[in-house]
């Protein structure tokens, strides 16, 4: 064997390694570069000369054309500018995936230059740069829509999901450089005054895009397995109607915030911001979610919803009969 065909072999095998490393085991290109003793760009030009090669082959298995009727019937019927139904699932842990999938499809498609993306904290959320593929480098900057870590945030990455997301695309991940919460309102006060914290707050508060998903309301929500609520507090604020939460702020049935002791202490925007955003994407699908679903797209602070088929057309139904009861 010549020297050059040695050589050849030596690049292809690389072009293998790191487009192996990168698509199968879910490595960073900097987590690659850090294995393979070379540089992150040249990971990158490895990756992508493999695509070109036709050693790795991408292909999208949409289920979403499916479901075109139920997903124009979810935007006339709730005022969204758009819908995507995926395939349903039987159980949440398989559900997320698919959900997180569908989104980070959508996000690949949406991407532009200078373009600020919000990131929310959940399960699915944290499962999107799995299946973040944007088809080349985009200027970008995703920032934290709710302060951290806590226990509870690193229990979903939140960090991590910035970074990856940002060196996928080449962009920029900003933190919001404070805690999730803190332990009386005047602290938080003190801690929006810090001109940094202040700044990224604001980043967040003007971003092109908020990603994020709700959680159910109740004694065995992750507010309480995590001990920042009791369950007798959660028992009291569900008597006082709360049904959900999105970025812990909680919610009652007309999607209206409930405030309480836990609002005045959370770093990171709640409802009334969310409202104000130029546009929000719900990620949220299943049985126990559903009313929770249907209250955020009632309070009018949903522009997207991102749901499987099983939802939609639960919602879909009970909306029918609501007008059928004159609401």
């Amino acid at each position: 064997m010549t020297s050059e065909n040695h050589e050849n072999d030596r690049f292809l095998q690389m072009q293998i390694q790191a487009a192996w490393l990168y698509y199968m085991k879910d490595l960073t290109q900097q987590e690659i570069a850090t294995r393979l003793g070379i540089s992150r760009v040249k990971v990158t030009r490895l990756i992508q000369q493999a695509r070109e090669n036709e050693l790795v082959i991408i292909s999208i298995n949409s289920p979403t054309t499916l479901f075109f009727e139920q997903q124009e019937e979810l935007i006339a019927r709730f005022g969204l500018e758009e819908a995507l139904v995926t395939v349903p699932a039987d159980d949440e842990e398989t559900l997320m995936p698919i959900l997180a999938n569908a989104t980070a499809n959508f996000l690949a498609a949406q991407l532009k230059a200078d373009m600020v993306v919000g990131i929310g904290v959940g399960r699915t959320v944290s499962l999107i740069p799995r299946y973040f593929q944007p088809p080349s480098e985009i200027h970008c900057t995703f920032v934290e829509l709710s302060g951290g870590p806590t226990s509870f945030l690193l229990d979903y990455a939140q960090a991590d999901v910035l970074y990856r997301l940002a060196e996928k695309c080449g962009g920029n991940a900003v933190h919001l450089k404070a805690p999730f919460f803190v332990e009386t309102a005047e602290a938080r006060e003190i801690l929006l005054r810090d001109p940094l914290i202040s700044q990224n707050m604001t980043l967040a508060r003007n971003c092109d895009m908020a990603l994020f998903s709700v959680g159910v309301f109740d004694p065995e929500s992750q507010l309480v397995q995590h001990g920042i609520l009791s369950r007798q507090e959660v028992n009291r604020m569900q008597k006082s109607g709360v049904i959900g939460d999105v970025l812990s702020h909680t919610f009652n049935q007309k999607g209206e915030e409930v405030s309480s002791t836990l609002s005045e202490r959370l770093i990171g925007l709640n409802i009334e911001d969310l409202s104000k955003l130029k546009r929000c994407v719900l990620i949220a699908g299943g049985e126990a979610k559903r009313k929770c679903i249907l209250a955020a797209l009632d309070g009018k602070w949903v522009d997207m919803l991102i749901t499987d088929e099983k939802t939609a057309s639960w919602l879909i139904q009970t909306d029918k009969e609501r007008e059928s009861h004159g609401r």
